[in-house]
């Protein structure tokens, strides 16, 4: 950035004095800080800048700071000055520079070539405040775009350093990190050093653990003795060892220290070497972690339905090893059951059989124990051998009319045979016709052949098939054919859940009493009690259990309806007492309307009760009854004047059989 002619305010020795403080950091420390953070560190600067507006719109100037606080607590600090302005401390901060800045307040600078003037006397690119780190070019930059700078304009960026003049104490040398054994160390405890180079280490470590390698020099007498200054290369047999290619030595260390990670569980030998020659090495026993999930070291990639196959499974740490583990564990297929589902393991291991009943062409198996997650490998099953064969169709068929019927070769797990060639023998009964005369199964077929059937009478049906050994049958129920004519007698009232007879005469083209239609009501309750077929005239015996206005419908297969006349069915006898709208948990002081209704045991309510309802409460319920007696529902409006639980009862005056209660937990209006 270019110099202005506000920068001439400046002294060296403010400068200087910043500088010190910067180039007390080590590299190593100030490296430490992880990069980045600018948006935040943007956001601060521009905070910063509505502060100082607001400063100088009460005071007519901008603070007169000092160019860096000599402390938190001194009062020309532009922190100390723009505190009340909502410059609070956490503003004041880069949150990418070192914490050890972080002692005087702030650890931004001010320009003070501004101090006492206002904004408008300088160009909206001059630099009003960026990092205490830029006064020295030996720092690097804390943004990985360089450092964040504050302009008079209001705005906030990250760009190229802010120059300063080059002062004594910023052209020093930055202090560089040094390892962490600075001078020479008395031997660690342990069993005695050989002379030469020695090499410390644990010899037993969890996979993925870091562990701690000492390196130390000693003299014939076992005694530490500084290192020529140099390198130690570093080497091991264990492929996942994660070990540095060298380690370097500074001058007068007895000691250095580096880490290794091994992954691969079993013997890893690690050894080390100086410049002089000088070896040492030793065996370090990498045991398995803690369990993360489950493997599979042995598995099939296909299988058949129900037969059993040998599965190994194991329980591994992060990194493939067996670890440990002796307890249970859960199975869980994708596609249909696994048998067992659920295994124990001991020492990590399960050796056994595992079977699926399911057919599938992509397969999953899970593992679950410890809360922790296999997944297998990805696998197929096939069906097993050709156990039964199935008839399936949908609906009931109508005489004279095609109906459709697959025959499915199966296992004996339900899964269809796609493998299964032959011919099987179709029997019809008397009066029905097929289009062929054997079901002819064939490759392309995938073990299902579709066919067509067509009764021409009606009634209770048996169709076979059979060959191989195999064999099934279908009982089917064929409807009559379209009607000529139908009409159903008169229905008079009628109570709900009570069976009641209705007449219908009608014939169809085959001679078939009519009953080829679809029987329904408008409430879509009713069933069959029994069917009844009698020369030309049947009677059915149905039950609606839904009170109201009914009319029972006829439609035959062609889609010619009939209905019968409107009428009525009225509730049951009085079963129960429902008290319906109040919620369980009422708020205090809050009135509820509900009611209370007397049904029947299908839940019908019956409007015309004559009976007397009375409502008990305790005194902490208001309850008010809006409807006159002998009617249902009745209306009621219930209020709790205090927080608690209650009891709401309804009764029937004569008869507290008919009775109801509501428990009401009342909650407190906040």
């Amino acid at each position: 950035m270019k110099k202005n002619k506000f920068f001439g305010g400046f002294t060296l020795i403010e400068i200087s004095a910043v500088a010190a403080i910067v180039s007390t950091l080590s590299v190593g420390t100030y490296l430490g800080v992880q990069k980045g953070k600018e948006r935040e560190c943007c956001n601060n600067l521009m905070q910063i800048h509505k502060a100082a507006y607001m400063f100088e719109m009460d005071n007519g100037f901008l603070p007169s700071a000092k160019f860096f606080p000599s402390s938190e607590s001194d009062t020309r600090g532009i922190h100390y000055m723009l505190a009340q302005y909502g410059a609070v401390k956490g503003v004041m901060f880069c949150p990418s520079l070192p914490e050890q800045l972080n002692k005087y307040g702030t650890n931004y600078i001010w320009n003070d070539t501004l101090s006492g003037k206002s904004m408008d006397s300088a160009p909206s690119s001059t630099w009003l405040m960026t990092e205490m780190t830029a006064v020295n070019k030996r720092i690097g930059s804390p943004h990985m775009g360089g450092f964040a700078v504050l302009f008079a304009g209001g705005n906030a960026q990250i760009t190229q350093r802010v120059s300063f003049p080059e002062t004594e104490e910023a052209q020093k040398p930055v202090q560089e990190e040094k390892p962490e054994l600075r001078k020479p160390v008395e031997a660690p405890k342990g069993p005695p050093l050989k002379p030469g180079l020695n090499m410390l280490a644990e010899t037993r470590v969890s996979a993925g653990e870091p562990i701690k390698i000492s390196v130390l020099m000693s003299d014939s007498s076992g005694n530490p003795v500084p290192m020529k200054k140099g390198e130690i290369s570093v080497l091991s047999d264990s492929p996942s060892a994660e070990i540095p290619a060298s380690v370097d030595i500074d001058e007068n260390l007895s000691m250095v220290e580096f880490t290794a990670v091994f992954k691969k569980a079993g013997k890893a030998n690690l050894k080390v070497r100086n410049e002089s020659g000088f070896e040492s090495s030793c065996q370090i026993e990498v045991v398995p972690g803690p369990v993360r999930g489950y493997g599979f070291a042995l598995f099939h990639s296909a299988w058949e339905a129900g037969k059993p196959q040998n599965v190994r499974i194991v329980s591994v740490d992060g990194w493939g090893n067996t670890a440990d583990y002796t307890g249970e564990a859960f199975l869980v297929s994708q596609a249909g059951t696994v048998s067992p589902n659920k295994i124990s393991l001991s020492k990590g291991i399960w050796d056994g059989e595992l079977s699926f009943t399911a057919v599938a062409e992509k397969n999953i198996m899970y593992v679950e124990g410890q809360d922790k997650v296999g997944v297998s490998p990805e696998f197929s099953v096939k069906n097993s051998t050709p156990a039964a064969v199935r008839i399936i169709s949908s609906g009931e068929p109508v005489a004279g009319i095609a109906y459709e019927i697959t025959v499915s070769v199966e296992d004996a797990y339900g899964n269809g045979c796609a493998d299964f060639t032959g011919a099987l023998d179709l029997s019809l009964p008397e009066g029905a016709t097929a289009d062929i005369n054997k079901v002819v199964i064939g490759s392309e077929d995938a073990g299902m052949r579709r066919s067509y059937i067509t009764f021409y009478s009606a009634g209770e049906k048996k169709i076979q098939v059979s060959g191989g050994g195999l064999k099934s049958e279908k009982k089917l129920f064929v409807n009559p054919s379209g009607l000529s004519v139908f009409s159903i007698r008169e229905i008079g009232p009628q109570e709900a859940g009570k069976p009641f007879d209705i007449v219908v005469r009608a014939m169809d083209a085959w001679g078939n009493q009519v009953k080829g239609f679809y029987l329904k009501d408008s409430s879509g309750t009713v069933e069959y009690v029994n069917r009844d077929f009698t020369s030309g005239v049947w009677m059915e015996t149905i039950v609606i259990t839904k009170s109201g206005e009914h009319t029972v419908l006829i439609e035959d297969a062609s889609g010619r309806s009939g209905k019968s006349n409107v009428f009525t069915v009225k509730p049951a006898a009085p079963e129960k007492v429902e008290i319906t709208g109040i919620p369980v948990s009422p708020v205090q002081g809050i009135k509820y309307s509900g009611s209370v209704e007397v049904q029947d045991k299908f839940g019908n309510v019956i409007s015309d009760y004559g009976g007397v309802i009375v409502m008990e409460h305790p005194g902490e319920l208001s309850v008010a009854v809006t409807s006159g007696q002998g009617e249902t529902p009745v209306k009621i409006e219930v209020k709790a004047d205090n927080p608690g639980y209650y009891k709401l009862k309804a009764y029937d005056k004569s008869s507290e059989k008919l009775s109801a209660e509501l428990g009401l937990f009342v909650l407190e209006n906040k």
